[in-house]
């Protein structure tokens, strides 16, 4: 009970209307809405997004606070990011401290575009990771629970982060095992699953050097692709130059090489764009914002793959996993969004 501000002899006067246990004045709720009192909590009843601590007015109620309900609301620090929700935000983000931001660089309440630590910046505004995923990042990942409910829009049917196992692809409980294979790079994951565990991070799947999906029609072109920019350094066939070498890339062999492994598939800091694992790349088509592609061929290609999608990018479905397959994330300067909601 609150405690009034006096008794006149007749009856209870509170210091504020909003205070007074009732619904009166323009409140939508009890002490809560309308222009002078507080936002009302989650399941209370609203008029506006303004009468919500969550900014969300649904059928006259105030919806749940929220990390991604495309409004900033409880401790976030931007929209959907930051503070308490999972995924971290990206260059020129609004931050109250370091670890909001992508690269634990908060400057000013704001989240600068400085490349992380083992990122390599491409076309000058896209920092790309220098090795494929780990399994042991994958796995630390999966032990802190991601909640799958907070997807992009495409993948609402994606249950679980958790790597292929059914044999299915070439996908045994051997591809995903932390202890004896944590320096491996992960396999057996979906397009859907790699956007997420990029995005948990505060990172993006790689895909257009603008932010967001490459358009297919432009896998090919080094002004448009983060991969093909990446791995051809905008002029050449191989990440490491016109000519091929044989052996310099893992291609036509039994399996992948450790994510830190393999200098001589190299373009510049960035190792095994070309063969180890192929990797996942966000693509879009006309109809669809956000498809899978895989880019770069993997261990079990031929021995001459290059960089062109021609011969090594294969347009999948979301579902698709394989023991062929990872992914790297990228960093595109601020631009976050791949088809969330």
């Amino acid at each position: 009970m609150l405690t009034p501000a006096c008794f006149d002899g007749t009856r209870v006067v509170y210091e504020s209307p909003c205070a007074d246990e009732q619904k009166d004045g323009d409140e939508t709720d009890v002490d809560c809405g309308g222009a002078v009192c507080a936002r009302c909590g989650p399941g209370r009843r609203c008029n506006d997004p303004t009468d919500c601590g969550s900014l969300v007015c649904s059928d006259g109620t105030c919806g749940p606070l929220s990390c991604s309900n495309g409004v900033r609301d409880g401790a976030e620090s931007d929209i959907d990011c930051g503070g308490g929700c999972f995924r971290r935000c990206g260059a020129a983000k609004n931050c109250d401290r370091d670890a909001d931001c992508w690269n634990n660089d908060c400057a000013s309440g704001t989240c600068s575009a400085v490349c992380l630590a083992d990122t390599v910046r491409v076309a000058d505004s896209v920092c790309v990771d220098r090795t494929e995923v780990a399994v042991s990042a994958y796995a630390a990942w999966l032990a802190s629970s991601p909640d799958t409910s907070r997807q992009s829009a495409a993948c609402v049917l994606n249950t679980s982060f958790a790597p292929k196992r059914n044999g299915a692809g070439g996908c045994t409980i051997r591809e995903f095992d932390p202890d004896a294979a944590g320096s491996l790079p992960v396999r057996c994951v979906d397009p859907c699953d790699a956007l997420a565990y990029c995005d948990a991070i505060g990172k993006v799947l790689c895909g257009a050097i603008a932010g967001g999906a490459n358009d297919v029609t432009s896998l090919d072109d080094a002004s448009q692709s983060v991969f093909f920019a990446a791995c051809t350094s905008g002029a050449y066939r191989l990440p490491y130059g016109d000519n091929y070498v044989a052996g310099a890339c893992n291609v036509a062999s039994t399996g992948p090489l450790p994510v830190d492994d393999n200098a001589t598939c190299a373009a510049g800091p960035i190792l095994n764009l070309v063969g180890n694992v192929a990797e996942w790349q966000a693509a879009r088509t006309a109809s669809r914002a956000f498809i899978g592609v895989a880019r770069g061929g993997s261990f079990a290609s031929a021995s001459e793959t290059i960089c062109r999608s021609d011969s090594s990018a294969v347009v999948t479905s979301l579902r698709e996993a394989n023991a062929s397959t990872g992914f790297r994330c990228c960093s595109p300067g601020g631009a976050q969004n791949q088809g969330r909601r």
